[in-house]
C-alpha cells in the first residue's frame, strides 16, 4: 500500500508531508504497523520558508514511493513522519477458491 500522507504547515496551507509504503499483513488479525515517510528536499530552502512551498512528486514519479527512503535516483529526500497504520485481516473463500495461505 503507497501512501501520500498530508498535512497542514503553521500557516494553515495544506500540502505533503509525506510519501510511504507498506506492505498489507497477509495473516488474519489486527496488525498495527509503522510506515517512517520521506519527502524530497526542496532545491530552494528560502522559498520554501518564505511562500510554504514544499517539493511534490509528479505523477510519472509516482513510483518511487516504493522505494526504500533515502534511495531513489535522481530525488534527494530526507525523513519525514511516521504514520500508524492498522490492518484488520480477514480471510474468506480462500479453500473455495484454491488458493493456500501459510
Amino acid at each position: 500500500m503507497e501512501l501520500v500522507v498530508r498535512g497542514k504547515d503553521g500557516d494553515g496551507r495544506n500540502q505533503v508531508a509525506g510519501y510511504g509504503q507498506v506492505l498489507v499483513p497477509t495473516k488474519p488479525g489486527c496488525h498495527e504497523l509503522i510506515v517512517q515517510c520521506w519527502r524530497p528536499l526542496s532545491q530552494d530552502k528560502l522559498r520554501q520558508k518564505l511562500l510554504g512551498e514544499v517539493p511534490e512528486l509528479l505523477d510519472e514519479e509516482i513510483d518511487y514511493i516504493a522505494q526504500p527512503n533515502k534511495s531513489k535516483p535522481g530525488i534527494r529526500a530526507e525523513d519525514s513522519v511516521e504514520v500508524l497504520v492498522r490492518f484488520n485481516v480477514s480471510l474468506q473463500e480462500f479453500r473455495q477458491n484454491n488458493l493456500h495461505v501459510v
